[in-house]
């Protein structure tokens, strides 16, 4: 009995991963498109500083046909090639990310972090005028597109 319950509370707390890996495989087995992609790469900053760790996605927007797309930004660059890239046309563009505050704070104990963990600090870098609630529009042309976005953070 003790042993079901451990492996239902593991399941509990891995069913949102689980659903992700499952969606990427889904995702990863589909056929090729035919839709054209721009390879499209840049720099990300904030306040003038390259964006440490984050995320860049791409939304067709108007008349233009396709798949969102997106990828990492690592080091304030991103890139995205002739596969991972956006169809050409008028994107609404969101960025996220996170820096460090230098603060180390306690985790919840959970399968990956025993008791009295300690880890740095992550807080919000962007502001929310460029995810969430972003009106950042771009045009993506080929053959192939630097966009670099210097971001304020007031």
């Amino acid at each position: 009995m003790i042993a079901n319950q451990f492996l239902w509370t593991i399941f509990e707390r891995s069913r949102g991963r689980l659903l992700v890996c499952g969606l990427m495989v889904f995702a990863g087995c589909a056929a090729p498109s035919d839709i054209d992609r721009i390879p499209v790469s840049g720099m990300v900053t904030v306040d003038g500083q390259p964006l440490d760790h984050g995320t860049i996605q791409f939304f067709p927007q108007g008349d233009t046909k396709g798949p969102m797309s997106g990828g990492r930004i690592a080091n304030g660059r991103y890139q995205l090639d002739a596969i991972t890239g956006p169809p050409p046309g008028q994107h609404l563009v969101r960025i996220a990310g996170k820096r460090k505050t230098g603060r180390m704070v306690q985790v919840p104990p959970d399968e990956y972090a025993p008791q009295g963990s300690v880890v740095e600090e992550m807080v919000d870098a962007v502001p929310e005028r460029y995810n969430a609630k972003s009106e950042l529009i771009h045009d993506v042309v080929a053959p192939s597109t630097e966009l670099n976005f210097e971001l304020k953070s007031k």
